[in-house]
C-alpha cells in the first residue's frame, strides 16, 4: 500500500438496533489540501456531484453538452481536473472512477 493511503473503517453506533454505518467518517477531511472521498454503494461521499458540474462549466466540450458527446479526451480532462479537488485510496481508484462516471452521465 502506498504511503499516505487512506483506509477507514466505518464504526460506531447510534444505538443497537441502528449502527450508524458513517460515525467514524469525517466528511471535511483532507489529504494534502485535497478532499478525502470514497465509494459508499455506487456513489461517491461526500457527495461531489456539485463540484463535477462545476468542472464542466468551466470547460465546455465544443462537442456538445451531452455526456455522450462529450470527446474522450476531454472526458480525461475533466477526471483530472476531480483528482486535483478529491484524495481517495488508490486501491479505489476504478470505484471511484465508475461513480464519477455514473455522476458524470447523469
Amino acid at each position: 500500500m502506498a504511503s499516505g493511503a487512506v483506509i477507514e473503517v466505518a464504526s460506531g453506533a447510534t444505538n443497537h438496533a441502528r449502527p450508524n454505518m458513517y460515525a467514524s467518517l469525517n466528511p471535511k477531511r483532507t489529504v494534502n489540501g485535497r478532499q478525502v472521498i470514497r465509494v459508499i454503494g455506487d456513489g461517491l461521499w461526500p457527495s461531489c456531484s456539485r463540484s463535477i458540474r462545476k468542472i464542466f462549466e468551466h470547460r465546455v466540450d465544443a462537442s456538445g453538452s451531452r455526456w455522450t458527446e462529450v470527446t474522450v479526451e476531454t472526458k480525461k480532462i475533466y477526471f483530472e481536473e476531480f483528482r486535483k479537488r478529491y484524495y481517495w485510496d488508490e486501491v479505489m481508484e476504478e470505484l471511484v472512477k465508475i461513480a464519477w462516471d455514473k455522476i458524470a452521465n447523469a
